[in-house]
């Protein structure tokens, strides 16, 4: 496997949270992070700790990625694209302003998505993409986010849509990235700022990024390309 893409972890953790269960089980409904759920007084509501993330710091390159090759991996996972409910997978994708859209995840018979991903671009044809992002927060109790998801089955066919590893190797990075985020956050790593938990790894020149920020668990996967060096924030 050397050679074929190399993998710098960069990670950021804060202490206050631990890990109650994780598994990367056959199962992909069991595939969740929980949260331990109790009151951290330090926590500071105000500050938007997210923005000191790598991905939110530096300036990004235009990636030669299309969004059609995003949504052509999409359908080849079983996704169908409708706006009827139903009992499939199905995914909608809406358009905010002329270079963002958001892809809704349904997996259930419900009207609400159970996930969604944001893709920003250059240009409004989507033929070269900025970031693609995928939230991952599950369970919002009034305060913050209960849950992670941790299914690598949508983050995988984003990955191999880059065309520069193939799918199996795509999983076999983000589900390595996944374990390492957990770790991180169950060994109290920090790096870029305190309340934020950021693993990073490079693959062929793209950067794969999850970030978790503290006070709400808020959590994103985020692919995109620069070649800036991330500062630690200055509080």
């Amino acid at each position: 496997m050397k050679n074929h893409y190399i993998i710098k972890f960069k990670t950021v953790f804060l202490i206050c949270f631990s890990l109650t269960s994780y598994s990367f089980g056959a199962n992909v409904e069991n595939r969740i992070f929980n949260f331990e759920d109790k009151e951290i007084s330090a926590l500071s509501s105000e500050i938007n700790y997210s923005r000191f993330a790598p991905v939110n710091q530096l300036n990004l390159k235009a990636m030669p990625v299309d969004l059609d090759e995003i949504i052509k991996n999409l359908e080849k996972i079983g996704y169908i694209n409708s706006g009827t409910v139903s009992n499939i997978k199905r995914y909608e994708v809406l358009s905010y302003g002329l270079t963002t859209k958001k892809i809704y995840f349904f997996n259930n018979n419900s009207q609400t998505p159970d996930f969604f991903s944001e893709i920003y671009a250059t240009n409004s044809k989507f033929n070269q993409l900025k970031s693609i992002r995928l939230g991952l927060s599950v369970e919002y109790n009034g305060k913050r986010f209960k849950k992670m998801n941790t299914d690598p089955i949508v983050p995988t066919s984003f990955i191999s849509a880059l065309n520069v590893i193939d799918e199996r190797k795509s999983k076999e990075v983000y589900v390595s990235l996944m374990k390492q985020h957990i770790l991180n956050i169950k060994n109290n790593v920090n790096e870029y700022c305190e309340f934020l938990v950021t693993t990073r790894v490079n693959v062929k020149d793209y950067w794969l990024e999850l970030n978790t920020e503290l006070t709400k668990n808020n959590t994103y996967f985020n692919i995109y390309q620069s070649k800036g060096i991330p500062q630690k924030c200055n509080l």
